[in-house]
Order: structure tokens, then sequence, then C-alpha cells
């Protein structure tokens, strides 16, 4: 029985695992549909709030622990963080992060609403809500939100990103998870042809708004160059290799024909007042 009681949550878990695989360099951009649907479908079997919140938080765990691991190597491997310290600072920083997914999870089961208008507005709705949170609190940290995994492939990124930018990207993804899911659940019934019917308008009228031509050229071309120096993240912030550093960019810089040339964050190591 109890090994039972936890199956939904490791389901959960791996669902927010495969979810990863949407985004670069993979692009397999059905998978966080699909991850999606599944977690919204055991929300719905959920018996309680609390319950609901902890496969929110289990997905999360597997959707950041796999997407944001790189905190851990840029800690201990380019910080010199001890190893332990390490694993311990990148694990709560997951935790941090899985508990906006549980917060989703909580909401809705707090909300009293019929299942077809659960599925399809109001978790669709929250999960946007809470990425935006996301983005913005404590500086924000947009990583891993939904919509970036529909690009650069999927109908719905072609379709509505210049309409609506990455959030009603994200958006059309979770209404994309609840049609499936219901779907799934009412099979060849009324509100099943209903919802399959949604989920095709909904990628129709995306791939229709995909062959507009969004933006026109004005003025001359500029040229532009992106240049990046090769550097070996190792190298980056060794101080005895500062100077072969700023040495290898204006070399760069300087061969360039570009109006505009663009760098990578780090480019220059050091702070701007010592620059």
């Amino acid at each position: 029985m109890s090994a039972l009681r936890f199956q939904p949550f490791i389901f959960a878990a791996l669902a927010g695992i495969v979810a990863v695989f949407g985004f670069a360099p993979t692009h397999f951009y059905l998978l966080p549909i699909l991850s999606l649907g599944l977690l919204f479908g055991l929300w719905t079997r959920a018996d309680s709030p609390r319950a609901a919140a902890g496969l929110g938080f289990a997905f999360g765990l597997g959707l950041f622990g796999v997407g944001i691991g790189w905190v851990y190597v840029a800690l201990h491997e380019f910080g010199n963080m001890p190893m332990w310290l390490a694993f311990i600072t990148t694990f709560l920083f997951v935790a941090f992060y899985a508990l906006f997914p549980a917060l989703v999870g909580y909401l809705q089961a707090r909300l009293a609403l019929p299942n077809a208008l659960k599925l399809t507005l109001l978790l669709p709705m929250l999960w946007v809500a809470v990425e935006l949170l996301r983005g913005y609190l404590f500086t924000g940290f947009p990583w891993l939100v939904l919509g970036y995994s529909q690009v650069p492939s999927s109908p719905l990124a072609g379709g509505y990103a210049p309409m609506f930018g990455v959030y009603g990207v994200s958006l059309a993804v979770a209404v994309s998870a609840g049609l499936i899911v219901l779907l799934a659940q009412q099979r060849w019934t009324r509100k099943g042809k209903q919802a399959l019917m949604g989920v095709l308008a909904l990628w129709l009228v995306a791939v229709a708004l995909g062959v507009i031509e969004w933006t026109q050229p004005q003025g001359e071309p500029v040229k532009v160059s992106l240049l990046q120096g090769n550097i070996a993240q190792g190298d980056k912030f060794d101080e005895a290799q500062f100077v072969n550093t700023l040495e290898t960019n204006r070399r760069l810089a300087q061969h360039s024909e570009a109006r505009l040339i663009v760098f990578p964050e780090t480019a220059l190591p050091l702070l701007r007042e010592n620059l």
C-alpha cells in the first residue's frame, strides 16, 4: 500500500524530468505539453490540497533538479565550493523553485470548479501566473519557463510568440495540456469531442499566425558581429589568464567590421569600476 501511495509523486517527478527534454539542445517540444498534462491529470485525482501541493513539488524537483543542475557545477567546479556544500546549496535552490508548481497545485485544489473549466481555464492561468511571479520575485529566475520549450520548431511559438511573448506561448502549452487531459478522460463523449476540437483549433490558429510576416525591414541593413573568444570557463576567472582574455577580446573586436558587436556576458571578467 505504501508503494502505491507514493506512485503519483514518482510519476510527477518523472514528468518534470521528461519536460526538460523539450528545451535546448534536444527540442522535443511535445514532451513539456504531455508532461504538464500528466501533472494536470494527477492534480484532478488528488484527494486534498496538501497532496496536490506535494505533486506540484515533486514535478518541480524533477524539472528544476535536471534543468538547473548546472548550478552545482558553477558552485563546485568553478566557484571552488566544497562538494557537500555545493550539493546542499543546489538542492535548496531547486527545492525553493519547486515550491512554485506546488503553489499552483495547492491553489487549484482549493478552488472548486467543474473539471473541464479547471483543466482548460484555471490550471493554465494559474501556471502562467506563477511563471510570471517566478520571473520577477527576488529579481526573477525565469529559467525553464515552458514557453521557451516551443522554440524554434513548434507552431505554438511561431504563431503566438510575436503577439503575446513567451508567457503567451506558456499559456498555449498549458491550455493544450489541459485539453489533452480532458480528451483522455472524456474520450468520445461530447466534452471529449469539444476538447479535441479545441486543441486542433489552438494549433491550427498558431500555424495560420505563423505564416504572417510580423516585422518589416526599415532603413539600410546593419552589420552585426557575435564574438566568442572560445575561452574555457575554468580560465575565464583565472588571474593568470586575465590579460590573455582581454587581449583575445580586443583582437576580435578590432578585426570586426560590424557596427554592432555583441560579446558574452562575462567577456570582461571584472567589476566595471576596475575596468
